[in-house]
């Protein structure tokens, strides 16, 4: 391993970094048959001695990092398996040429993240509540209900008016502004309200599984999770309510 100044175990990869093999969205089986996984492929080619030389001091300081796993000693590097795998000896793929790669299971991943926020976790659950509050006092539902009284008043006015009458003009102007106002503080509540409803799913999914998941969840992955970031030693998890959490690979 080459000796770099790097202390942190996130690495951003160069320019020429692939992904491949990429199945985020849908499950699939792998070359061969097998069963159908959330997995990608990030392959770095092996010119990119900087992101490589990162990813092993990365991979180094995560080991430093957990040694109570390895019986309190250094392990010797060429006995384990680390996720930096060679493409020239590992896979029979142009693809993999004259580079390295990270495999990341999502399946896995996804499994990982329920877990972590299922097991007593009182700073999340703490964040959690605290959104769930936060989203419930920015409803202005009185403002809305302050607007449907003017419109209702409006057209009661407008309904005691001809067409031709001097004031006609002057009310449909002031119910098509209203109404324009209302129509925008909808828009604004429905995404309050989703902001909500977002977080209440997560609550409620901690709040109905006290043990750990042993089993993939296609349809909890769809409703509570919105994105997966790969990093080199590990995947970002984004709930649907923008909170997240870091899963080592």
């Amino acid at each position: 391993m080459t000796n770099i100044n790097f202390n942190g175990t996130k690495v951003v990869t160069g320019l020429n970094t692939r992904l491949s093999y990429v199945h985020l969205l849908e499950p699939a089986a792998p070359l061969g048959g097998g069963k159908e996984k959330y997995s990608a492929s990030v392959i770095i080619p092996k010119s990119d001695t900087k992101t490589i030389e990162q990813i092993e001091a990365a991979i180094q300081n995560a080991i430093n990092s957990h040694l109570e796993k390895f019986g309190g000693k250094m392990p010797n590097m060429n006995a384990i398996k680390t996720p930096l795998r060679d493409g020239d000896t590992e896979r029979d793929d142009e693809a993999y040429r004259d580079s390295y790669f990270l495999n990341a299971k999502l399946k896995e991943v996804c499994l990982k993240a329920f877990n972590k926020i299922i097991e007593p976790n009182k700073a999340f659950r703490a964040k959690l509540q605290n959104n769930i509050r936060h989203a419930i006092s920015q409803l202005n539902e009185e403002q809305a209900t302050k607007l449907d009284r003017e419109l209702d008043r409006l057209q009661i006015l407008l309904i005691n008016q001809t067409p031709y009458s001097k004031d006609y003009d002057k009310i449909t102007g002031e119910f098509n502004k209203v109404q324009q106002q209302r129509d925008e503080l909808q828009l604004t509540l429905d995404r309050q309200n989703e902001v909500v409803q977002k977080n209440v799913n997560l609550q409620n999914f901690i709040d109905t599984n006290s043990k750990q998941l042993n089993e993939f969840d296609e349809h909890l992955v769809r409703q509570l999770i919105k994105k997966i970031t790969i990093q080199e030693t590990y995947c970002e998890v984004e709930f649907q309510n923008g909170d997240s959490i870091k899963i080592n690979l």
